[in-house]
């Protein structure tokens, strides 16, 4: 992050799309930070913060994020997915989401608590975002994906993709800050909770 950031350019527009979802042993980053929590949030703000003198006026600014942060998201309900249980800072760079767990289950309550607020992509089947689950419900959600593809609520990465770049430089949004949007290229309510 601070090497891209140092040897990046002036910017229009930046997007912050990087996510994992570490559910095998505690892993961390260089920085000691629990790997999720430091790629998907830590490492999307260094990379703001550093950005920011580099950015032109009224550049844009995108969070990739998962709908999974939200207790009340039936989908991420159905695949085991509390919403995001937030400690505190310091806790959750150490992988601390204040409940005791099996590691794998911890992994996906880490994954929704480091999911802030942005661009959600919807449900992908068919990414790589299982490829830390242990062989068998790895191989299962290969199996499963093109089922999944099914679902009304999914899409595909090239769909969700195309949505991403919409929202990064279509007109319409000119101007606008602090909103939310979801692949349907639909404004959505942030969680209730969200502020607490």
């Amino acid at each position: 992050v601070r090497s891209f950031a140092k040897a990046c350019p002036p910017a229009d527009i930046l997007i912050a799309n990087a996510g994992i979802q570490v559910v095998s042993d505690l892993k961390r980053t260089e920085d000691g930070i629990e790997e999720t929590f430091g790629v998907n949030h830590v490492a999307h703000y260094l990379l703001l913060a550093m950005m920011l003198p580099k950015m032109r006026p009224f550049a844009r600014v995108i969070l990739t994020i998962s709908g999974s942060h939200d207790p009340d998201n039936t989908m991420a309900r159905r695949f085991g997915f509390l919403g995001g249980l937030y400690t505190s800072f310091d806790r959750l760079v150490e992988g601390d989401v204040g409940i005791e767990d099996a590691e794998r289950t911890l992994g996906m309550h880490r994954y929704a608590t480091s999911q802030f607020f942005g661009y959600d992509p919807g449900l992908v089947p068919n990414t790589s975002l299982a490829r830390e689950h242990r062989g068998a419900l790895r191989h299962l959600y290969r199996l499963i994906g093109p089922l999944l593809s099914l679902h009304p609520d999914a899409t595909t990465a090239k769909a969700s993709g195309a949505s991403l770049a919409w929202m990064a430089t279509t007109p319409k949004l000119q101007g606008k800050t602090g909103e939310h949007y979801e692949f349907t290229r639909k404004p959505v309510a942030i969680w209730s909770g969200a502020d607490h």
